[in-house]
């Protein structure tokens, strides 16, 4: 089809009209204009026959509706009505939003009222956009995107020509009649073409492609869109084609390009020498498109032409270079676009998610495939819906797809075929050597043939292909023989696989075979001719499956084995094909790679890594082709044979971490390796002499490897760009590194190396130089001539001071001289103009050199404890610096040029002498965190409040007494932090802070008031801490702060002439407080004030310790979300009667009067479940312990079994933490029976393991009996002084989290906090008792071995002692007993001796076993070990 219009003419060869179902859609603020303005301007325009479309209803809701979009898409103008409060609705700033896409795509006029508001406002968000933008910014935090996109939209509107209608003298109703006028006026037909019915993603493709176009530019352009058939090419162009059609004097859409053999003549006498727009969709050839828009010089200045292919090579042979590549549709794009075909909405009907996201998955994205299965789908009820999914087929689909296919050339086609078959998701490189040594030559072509066919693409290195032309591929191959696969040339399917193999029914049209079998699948009886008949094969690649028999030989043909985890420990001799070329037998369980290998010429690769039971690598001279030989993590790895080192061919060669090689190549002639990694050999002392130069050789690295010495034949690997020799012990570079001219990285941290030579500046090409960590003394003077280098790292090293010529080192961008003993910079440092970074931090730099002002580019200057005294006044000229550390330094006052630095984000002056913060630092607006804490200034200046960009100001520990009233401008500030400060009250424009999410104001000895004003703000505050505030003994009530709104004018405050403080949000206390500390602190009327809070379904944790009541105040059970409840060292609490429903955690450490705990004592007596409590810390609560009784273990263990069955088994685990009383009863429950379940203990070494519990299920227990029954394990460890003495040094809390493996699957608790305050005394006042339950119900226990993990994150595990710990074999049943009958009486006495107890450190020095026959232990461990 050819649309060909001209501007001044409506008629063409064939058009549709767009859609229009309104000629004006009316955006307007409803209380603003409804009833006034914007009702009389509705009347006048449809009283003249324009369609007029006003939202007539109250809006409701938080989304803006879906028919509002529809309409807003169905008309062709819209007028915006700008009034006061127009920013203020989200549903409006939506509206504008849709309003100008729809500009940009659908041709739609946009045409703004500017009633009784300035366009300038609205452009520069002034007024009241300000504040209502800011209220959104707060409101969407977690959202930023939404809102800018709100404030591009209102500028980009005010910037529109529209109508102003600014004050009362202007008269509505001549504005009024003016828009009718002119509206009449563009309500005329125009040329469009349909796009498509359901339009779903079309919007911002077509805006990507508008800026490609540019069409405000006057050249001459040519825009590719490229991608695979079934993209969406043609329903984008034609998108693109309708809105921008009418800015050209010109356009032509010309479809099928290859069937439209008329349009050449149409195109050049029509649209020559003209602006125009011109679409060639589904370009094919490189001919047709030489005629039909062979330069750019055929049109005239501002046209542009549109080309859609397939092939991006087509585009890029024509000069194309502007090109955009068509994406998949997003998961959420491809749900509204199947939904509205299958279902005619946007989403999917109850009940049919699921296999809406089945067919979702299927189509991936491919808006045909989406359209086709959805129509297709349409009507079915869920059965048809599965049957159909099953073995969904389109021919329709297919047959679009395959048009890319049949234009490849014969061996492309191959390629396609093989990938379709074997290789998607495979590592591209991997994907090459094996297409090459499948004599697929040259590959790499190939594969870049395919990527510009869009049949392809790479992504993190691999190779992707859609899942529909995968299934083509496949399609193509079975259709070669559709009933005896034998005869196929590519094998894959596993019931194709698992017949030709054990049938013997393979031929010699079979090329490649790949075995991936389902887990259950039965075994393959292979004979000894089962791969006779397959003489072509080449390709054999093992992913999963299990062979009995034996073979008597493989195809000489065959050139690729791919088989990771190979389970023999050789690979017989006679099996090895004369022809082979590639190898990959990676994680293998080979131990020496024998001589009998060694005349495979043609091997090109062999890939042994994470063999760990390799110990030898033999002769290798028989394969003087090998280019890639891999032998990472070969731990076991002692010797590789002498004959490596003379394989001319080697390209790669890598032993990363194997650290027990010792004999290594001591001659070599590695003419052509490029990479060498040594990494972590830490064995291997000796290293290689080169018998030829390896003048190929681009990266050594020998980092942690033994080598101690460099020899000087380095210098003849003149093409080498990347040398690591750091964590090594080579204590000199030789003279000849100056030979590696093209070395870009040198990275020698962590060696003993005390010099560089002078020879280093002949090394002009590097660009990073990392001598870190070294005992370094000095530069030498050729430094000079690293005129490349970028990066220079000399943190703590010896060095003293920096040679001058440092100056001539002018591409530098970062310098790190930190933890040196450097005393000065030198005035050259000026030169570095390019330099970035400079962190001079831990130095004994006392005086910045003036020329520090030069650094023009500098980002970031980290100077923390340093001697500086005072900053340059030419710190001002550093107008690009982002971040300035001068934390802990002697500075005594900021230079007034610090509010030149309009750039920073991020200024530190914490722990240093600065007694007041200049003035001018309110100039610098972009600031985004400001830390003073520990120093003694006094006052902010005023001008703080023109940091309207800050979000974190850190105040702690100062000397100051007020917040300044201009602290309420910093609208962005989110983290206030003023504890330990003098302040004694807030300021009342606190409330201003309507972003604030977190307020510490902990150890404020002298704080005695909030103010009122915190009711009129404060609405986002997230996190409050008030602990330690002695003198803050009331708070304002509600009623108080709405009688002093009044007088004290609050802003955000309820009108005066509200009768209740509850119906404004601006009344509400807190509404989203989330953590609130109030340790310590002592409010006269406690309950008062947490009844007033409004978070009761927002905060989750509230920590009250140290407080002075006897009983919980009752109000806090409204709190139904709170999670963490501390109420420790509350000494003064003697019940706790009633609890949120949604405690997680509680501690009651040291509430040494409790006496009752109602909700605890209803779990152990199983009146009640423990719901969502899972963890308690009682120690020294011991009066509760008394009433509780010393079985407190004993009921709990039997409490969970009851939780479980309570629950409906819907858990496979339930774990339980108890911190208790270091008392002689707490132990494992002497009804805990050892003789039904085989238990043992094994230590784990590492940083966080604690030791591992294997649990040996009976075997008698029948299948059909496991899954009533459950396990109940109770762990008991002891808290010594090394546990405590870590915990206090480094942490202020541990997670403890338990995983159990069933099956070799792990199921998880969500953790447990452990969080104590311990002191010398105390450390031995503490057990912990960790509880797990775990249920088999509906799970198909094979492996008889249950693992248990108990884990302490982020910590060594020091001083944690395992002092018993037991299993108990329970009832699961619905009608679970809960007394006595479900326990076996056995004592077990291994639980009660002390000689029993397993002391687990770190070094994992000390285990035991508490197995009672210790014959078992050996098939428990036998058992553990087979499946690991």
């Amino acid at each position: 089809m050819v649309i060909i219009q001209e501007a001044s003419s409506s008629s063409s060869s064939s058009y549709s009209t767009h859609p229009w179902k309104y000629h004006v859609f009316l955006s307007f603020r409803g209380e603003d204009t409804r009833n006034n303005f914007t009702g009389h301007l509705c009347s006048a325009l449809r009283q003249n026959g324009i369609t007029t479309f006003m939202d007539d209803q109250l809006r409701r809701g938080e989304e803006i509706s879906t028919a509002l979009l529809q309409a807003i898409e169905q008309s062709k103008i819209s007028i915006i009505v700008f009034s006061i409060n127009y920013a203020s609705s989200k549903w409006c700033l939506d509206e504008l939003v849709k309003i100008l896409e729809c500009k940009k795509s659908n041709q739609q006029l946009v045409r703004p009222v500017f009633y009784k508001v300035d366009p300038s406002d609205i452009r520069n968000h002034r007024g009241s956009f300000r504040e209502a933008l800011a209220n959104h910014e707060c409101r969407f935090k977690d959202n930023p995107d939404k809102v800018q996109k709100w404030k591009d939209a209102l500028s980009e509107a005010a910037n529109l020509s529209g109508w102003p209608l600014l004050d009362e003298h202007c008269s509505e109703s001549s504005v009024i009649h003016e828009i009718v006028k002119e509206i009449s006026e563009q309500v005329i037909n125009s040329t469009y073409m349909d796009v498509a019915r359901y339009p779903v993603g079309i919007i911002p493709r077509v805006q990507e492609i508008h800026k490609l176009l540019d069409v405000e530019e006057r050249d001459v352009r040519m825009v590719g869109i490229w991608g695979a058939g079934g993209i969406g090419k043609t329903t984008i162009a034609r998108a693109v084609y309708n809105s921008i059609a009418h800015k050209f004097d010109g356009s032509c859409f010309l479809e099928n390009v290859a069937n439209e053999a008329r349009g050449i003549t149409m195109i050049k006498e029509m649209l020559q020498y003209k602006s125009v727009l011109l679409v060639l969709d589904d370009v094919n050839d490189i001919d047709q498109l030489n005629k039909l828009a062979g330069e750019c010089s055929w049109f005239g200045m501002g046209s542009r032409i549109i080309l859609t292919t397939r092939d991006k090579q087509l585009l890029t042979g024509h000069g194309v270079s502007l090109i955009y590549k068509v994406k998949e549709l997003a998961h959420h794009e491809a749900l509204e676009l199947f939904s509205r075909n299958a279902f005619k909405r946007n989403g999917p009907l109850d009940g049919f998610t699921e296999l809406t996201e089945h067919a979702i998955r299927y189509a991936q994205g491919l808006p045909l495939a989406l359209s086709v299965l959805g129509s297709s789908l349409c009507g079915g009820n869920v059965e048809k819906w599965q049957a159909a999914l099953d073995g969904f087929k389109s021919r329709e689909i297919r047959e679009v797809l395959k048009i890319s296919y049949d234009g490849l050339d014969d061996t492309v086609k191959e390629t396609f075929l093989d990938i379709a078959c074997f290789f998607k998701g495979e590592c591209t490189d991997h994907v090459i050597q094996t297409l090459e040594a499948c004599r697929r030559k040259p590959a790499k072509y190939g594969i870049n043939v395919l990527i510009d066919k869009a049949l392809i693409k790479t992504s993190t290195g691999r190779i992707w292909m859609h899942d529909l032309l995968e299934e083509l591929g496949r399609y193509i191959v079975n259709k070669e023989s559709p009933d005896d696969p034998g005869k196929r040339s590519r094998l894959w399917f596993h019931e194709d696989v698992y017949h030709v193999l054990t049938e013997n029914t393979g031929t010699t049209n079979v090329i490649g075979i790949k075995v991936e079998l389902p887990k259950d699948s039965d075994v393959i009886c292979l004979s000894g001719t089962t791969f006779s008949n397959m003489r072509n094969l080449r390709l054999f690649i093992h992913r999963a499956g299990c062979y009995s028999g034996a073979v008597d030989s493989l195809p000489d043909s065959l050139r690729v084995v791919d088989w990771p985890r190979y389970p023999l420990q050789f690979w017989p001799s006679n099996l090895i094909p004369r022809e082979l070329a590639v190898i990959n037998m990676p994680r293998s369980r080979i131990t020496v790679w024998r001589d009998g290998y060694k005349h495979l010429v043609n091997l090109t690769s062999i890939n042994l890594s994470g063999c760990q039971y390799l110990t030898k690598v033999s002769d290798l001279s028989g394969s003087p082709n090998l280019r890639h030989l891999d032998l990472d993590f070969c731990r076991s790895l002692v010797e590789v044979h002498h004959s490596v080192g003379f394989l001319d061919k080697l390209e790669y060669l890598s032993l990363f971490c194997c650290s027990r090689l010792e004999t290594f190549p001591t001659e070599v002639s590695w003419k052509s390796t490029r990479t060498l990694q040594l990494f972590g050999c830490g064995r291997l002392e000796n290293f290689i002499k080169i018998v030829h130069k390896m003048e190929s050789i681009k990266t050594l690295d020998l980092m942690k490897s033994g080598i101690k010495e460099l020899k000087s034949w380095i210098g003849c690997c003149i093409s080498l760009e990347v040398l690591t020799l750091n964590e090594t012990s080579i204590k000199q570079l030789p003279l000849t590194i100056g030979n590696l001219t093209s070395l870009r990285e040198l990275d020698l941290c962590e060696t003993p190396l005390k010099e560089l030579p002078s020879s280093i500046g002949y090394c002009t090409a590097l660009k990073k130089l990392d001598a870190s960590e070294t005992p370094i003394e000095e530069l030498p003077l050729s430094i000079r001539y690293l005129t490349s280098l970028r990066e220079l790292k000399l943190s703590n090293t010896r060095i003293k001071e920096l040679p001058l010529s440092i100056g001539d080192l002018t591409s530098l961008e970062e310098l790190n001289v930190s933890k040196t003993s450097i005393r000065e910079l030198p005035s050259s440092i000026g030169n570095l103009t390019s330099l970035v970074e400079l962190d001079a931090s831990k130095t004994l730099i006392e005086v910045l050199p003036l020329s520090i002002g030069y650094l023009t580019s500098l980002r970031e200057l980290k100077l923390s404890k340093t001697r500086i005294k005072e900053l340059p006044l030419s710190i001002g000229d550093l107008m690009s610096l982002e971040e300035l550390n001068v934390s802990k330094t002697s500075i005594r006052e900021l230079p007034s040029s610090i509010g030149n630095l309009i750039s920073l984000v991020e200024l530190d002056v914490s722990k240093t002498s600065i007694r007041e913060l200049p003035s001018s630092i309110g100039k610098l607006t972009s600031l985004v965190k400001l830390v003073a804490s520990e120093t003694p200034i006094e006052v902010l200046p005023l001008s703080i409040g023109y940091l309207t960009s800050l979000r974190e100001l850190k105040l702690s520990k100062t000397r100051i007494k007020e917040l300044p009233l201009s602290i309420g401008d910093l609208m962005s500030l989110e983290e206030l932090d003023a504890s330990e400060t003098l302040i004694e009250e807030l300021p009342l424009s606190i409330g201003n802070l309507i972003c604030l999410r977190q307020l510490t104001l902990k150890g404020c000895a002298n704080l005695t008031n909030v103010r009122h004003g915190v009711y009129g703000g404060l609405q986002h505050l997230l996190f409050l801490d008030l602990s330690w505030c002695p003198k803050l003994v009331t708070f304002p009530s509600r009623g108080s702060a709405l009688v002093s709104s009044s007088a004290e004018s609050l802003p955000l405050m309820l009108p005066s002439n509200s009768n209740n403080g509850h119906d404004h949000p601006g009344s509400l206390l807190f509404p989203q407080l989330r953590k609130l500390q109030f340790e310590g602190c002592q409010l006269s009327v406690f309950s008062d004030f947490l009844t007033n809070l409004d978070c009761v379904s927002t905060l989750r944790s509230l920590n009250l310790s140290g407080s002075s009541f006897d009983s919980l105040p009752a109000c806090i059970s409204k709190f139904h979300r709170l999670q963490f409840l501390d109420l420790r060292g509350c000494e003064w609490l003697r019940e706790i009667s009633e609890l949120p429903p949604n405690i997680e955690y509680i501690y009651l450490n040291y509430c040494v009067s409790l006496e009752r705990f109602s909700k605890l004592s209803n779990i152990l007596e199983q009146k009640d479940t423990p719901g969502v409590l899972r963890s308690m810390h009682l120690s020294n609560c011991n009066r509760l312990m008394d009433n509780l009784g010393m079985d407190v273990v004993s009921k709990m263990a039997k409490a969970l079994p009851y939780q479980l069955v309570h629950t409906g088994l819907h858990h496979h685990l339930m774990c339980w933490n108890l911190i208790l009383p270091s008392l002689q009863e707490i132990e494992v429950p002497n009804w805990f029976d050892g003789g039904e379940v085989d238990t043992s203990v094994l230590p784990r070494h590492g940083t966080d393991g604690i030791c591992e519990i294997l649990i040996k299920i009976p075997r008698n227990l029948k299948a059909e009996r496991i899954g009533l029954v459950g396990l109940v394990v109770c762990l008991v460890f002891e808290l010594t002084h090394e546990f405590f003495d870590d915990y206090n040094r480094d942490f202020s809390h541990y997670y403890y989290h338990c995983s159990v493996w069933i099956d070799k699957k792990p199921y998880y608790d969500n953790g447990n906090r452990i969080e104590l305050k311990a002191t010398e005394s105390s450390a031995h006042d503490h057990v912990f008792v960790h509880l797990t339950c775990i249920a088999f119900k509906e799970l198909e226990v094979l492996d008889l071995v249950v693992r248990l993990l108990p884990i302490i994150s982020c910590r060594p595990v020091r001083g944690l002692l395992l002092k018993s710990f037991g299993v108990h074999l329970a009832n699961m049943k619905e009608d679970h007993a809960t007394g006595e009958d479900l326990a076996r009486e056995r004592y077990r006495q291994s639980n009660a001796s002390i000689s029993d107890q397993v002391a687990l450190h770190a070094e994992g020095a000390a285990v035991a076993s508490l197995v009672s026959d210790d014959s078992n232990y050996g098939e428990v461990h036998e058992d553990h070990h087979n499946g690991e």
